[in-house]
């Protein structure tokens, strides 16, 4: 069974015939009307979560990106897609790609340290990406919650 055949038991030119003949029957302009529209597309293809890894990074590094923030916001845009968060996954990669080339972006570099205790921490991002700095966050809130009990990270400019 197609997915075609799953989504329009009786084809497709059917279905699209039934919505023509609804469409004409719609009440006066003016009225508001909501209409639920069976029709679906077909399925796209899949591709699987290495391969779209693997492409995000590609095209980051292709834009300059550093090789860690390459592979670590590519894989983070993937996951976003693989929870079903799909407005934070690769839906953005075309975002960072424009950002990165206007420049509003910074394609190197570190965190600076605004100020630091022992259980708290404000950084400046310095415009580097957002998900390379949270996964950095991530990582140092872990190690420093370990020693104290909980740990904070501010993170600014990201």
């Amino acid at each position: 069974m197609t997915n075609s055949d799953r989504f329009y038991p009786r084809g497709r030119a059917a279905a699209v015939a039934t919505i023509r003949r609804l469409l004409l029957t719609l009440p006066p302009k003016g009225w508001r009307v909501f209409i639920f529209c069976p029709l679906l597309p077909p399925m796209p293809a899949r591709h699987s979560a290495p391969a779209l890894i693997a492409y995000a990074t590609a095209l980051l590094l292709r834009a300059g990106l550093d090789a860690d923030k390459a592979a670590t916001v590519a894989a983070i845009l993937v996951e976003a897609d693989l929870l079903g968060h799909t407005t934070h996954g690769l839906a953005l990669l075309p975002a960072y790609l424009a950002e990165i080339e206007k420049g509003a972006m910074t394609k190197t570099g570190e965190p600076r340290v605004i100020a630091d205790w022992p259980a708290a921490i404000t950084w400046d991002g310095q415009r580097l990406p957002g998900p390379w700095l949270v996964v950095r966050a991530l990582d140092l809130a872990i190690a420093r919650a370990k020693i104290n009990g909980t740990c904070t990270v501010v993170i600014r400019r990201s």
